[in-house]
């Protein structure tokens, strides 16, 4: 019979995830540069001021927590989305389009699940704006794995297209894709061609014109 956990580990346990949690709201509004060790502890509702030193080591593991914290909650719409690749028999190629949709759902999904999904893509988005190239460094090494899967197909898309360029879009894609996904509430307040309204009168069309930008770009 297992035993019960001690009140103190389960308050180290539940005082972790709220760090996690405030740091996450933090990084996603402020970036990695832009806010305290202390404010984050307050946020956090934790009293000992050296709370994140005593669970993450210093900021840079604490981006580094929140990160993998953010690809567990990634990893089983990218399974997925693997689980449709490796379905599709491979004398079947795709077109752009389709690839592009099956590519970046998990991103998509990730960011609808739940209030603190938009946090968390903004959090990947300010990851590429940090200072001196850490923060790219972890998400690259976070992402890549994922993406690396597709390579068969995405070459597939264009047999004649240098691997050095497959690579490239590949890359853009996937920036765009993760920027695109933090400002679309920015989009939705622009009044520029009814994107305000667009979402209310053409349900999904925002997505549709979005996976299509991305589509163009990769199969270029």
């Amino acid at each position: 019979m297992l035993e019960p956990i001690a009140d103190d580990a389960l308050s180290m346990t539940e005082g972790r995830q709220a760090l996690l949690t405030a740091a996450l709201k933090a990084f996603a509004e402020f970036g990695m540069n832009g806010v305290s060790l202390r404010s984050i502890t307050a946020q956090a509702g934790q009293l000992n001021q050296s709370a994140v030193r005593y669970h993450f080591g210093d900021k840079e593991g604490l981006v580094t927590a929140v990160l993998a914290d953010v690809m567990a909650k990634l990893a089983p719409f990218q399974r997925e989305s693997l689980a449709q690749l490796q379905a599709r028999p491979e004398a079947l190629a795709w077109t752009a389009r389709e690839l592009t949709q099956i590519m970046c759902q998990p991103f998509l999904q990730l960011f609808l699940d739940g209030p603190t999904g938009l946090q968390r893509i903004r959090f990947l988005s300010r990851l590429t704006w940090q200072e001196g190239g850490k923060g790219q460094a972890l998400l690259v090494a976070a992402v890549q794995p994922y993406f690396m899967q597709f390579t068969a197909a995405l070459m597939q898309l264009s047999p004649e297209k240098p691997a050095a360029a497959v690579a490239l879009h590949t890359y853009l894609t996937v920036n765009t894709l993760i920027h695109g996904l933090a400002d679309v509430t920015l989009l939705q307040t622009q009044p520029v061609f009814g994107l305000d309204t667009l979402q209310s009168t053409h349900p999904g069309a925002l997505l549709d014109y979005f996976y299509n930008y991305l589509a163009g770009g990769l199969g270029s």
